[in-house]
């Protein structure tokens, strides 16, 4: 099932188009080491369903584990920027 942008609440309107704008001016200054890759997600951290509370460490644990290696994107440091989607128990 395909969500469109309008039939999301405002608020949550607003939070993906932040989470898009955030992906999308994600490059830093290269002039100081590694540039920053920001990645955004949504997570249910409350609601009717809070599943994020075990999804967001495990993000977190995989880009920790790619930022520490050497030979996957060596130039860049990962940075995940989350936010609680709120997912409602109500259809």
């Amino acid at each position: 099932m395909a969500v469109s942008c309008q039939s999301l609440p405002g608020g949550r309107r607003k939070t993906l188009m932040f989470a898009s704008l955030t992906l999308l001016f994600s490059w830093s200054c290269p002039a100081l080491g590694k540039k920053k890759l920001y990645i955004g997600a949504l997570f249910p951290m409350s609601g009717g369903w809070p599943g994020g509370q075990a999804c967001l460490p495990s993000a977190q644990m995989a880009l920790d584990l790619v930022n520490k290696r050497t030979d996957i994107l060596p130039e860049y440091e990962l940075e995940l920027i989350h936010y609680d989607s709120m997912v409602s128990s109500l259809g």
